[in-house]
């Protein structure tokens, strides 16, 4: 895991929150120091303080995603009266975050959460592949692509394991809860904003110009997927 914070002392503090829980730990204070460190030896997940430079730590986080490497998970922490750059770092390809103060408890879970998603899992050998298929829009599972009309589209983690969930149960309406436990992966939670975030990007991604759109918004519930009738 690698810390990243403008703030040395704060920096410090985080890692060693996340060393006791057993994770290593580098830690990088300038945005040339993290892009280093990435690209020497690339974390697992980064956890990024946005701060005061909001805008600066936002950037490192989009060059980080350039490789489009969909398994970096990516942790935000946030002021409270800063949700702007919350959402912003969302839109950006983060997983989840927290809110200062945070107890350490609330970090590691987060953390641990994100990486049980992100991570790659081993699975038995098939010699076909696994696909799924809503209209235009082709998911190959084993692969970790999605096609839209023919054309690759970039998912981040989350939005790849979100889009697979709907996939996976066509027709059916879950709640941000529900979501929150089966994609997110906790049991305790209070806001489930990350969700509506995530929701309307891979909304915007999946859909084609001139089709009917593929995720609803079903009120008072929460959201369906809904794939086209065969013609």
């Amino acid at each position: 895991v690698m810390v990243i914070d403008g703030d040395v002392a704060t920096a410090e503090i985080t890692g060693r929150y996340l060393l006791r829980a057993g994770y290593e730990i580098r830690t990088a204070h300038t945005a040339s120091s993290a892009l280093s460190l990435h690209g020497e030896r690339p974390a697992d997940l980064i956890v990024l303080d946005l701060g005061p430079s909001g805008p600066a730590s936002l950037e490192i986080l989009r060059r980080m995603h350039a490789d489009e490497n969909p398994a970096l998970g990516v942790v935000l922490i946030v002021d409270r009266e800063h949700q702007v750059q919350r959402d912003a770092g969302l839109v950006a390809g983060a997983d989840d975050y927290v809110v200062k103060p945070f107890s350490p408890r609330e970090l590691v879970a987060r953390v641990d959460a994100t990486l049980r998603r992100s991570l790659p899992r081993s699975s038995p050998p098939s010699h076909e592949p696994q696909t799924l298929t809503a209209g235009d829009l082709q998911i190959d599972i084993a692969g970790h692509r999605v096609r839209l009309a023919g054309t690759e589209i970039h998912l981040a983690q989350k939005e790849f394991d979100l889009l697979l969930f709907f996939a996976q149960s066509p027709g059916v309406a879950h709640s941000r809860d529900e979501l929150m436990q089966r994609v997110w992966g906790y049991e305790e939670y209070s806001d489930t904003s990350t969700v509506t975030v995530h929701v309307k990007r891979l909304r915007d991604k999946i859909h084609l110009p001139g089709t009917p759109a593929l995720l609803h918004t079903v009120r008072g519930i929460g959201y369906r997927f809904e794939p086209p009738s065969p013609a």
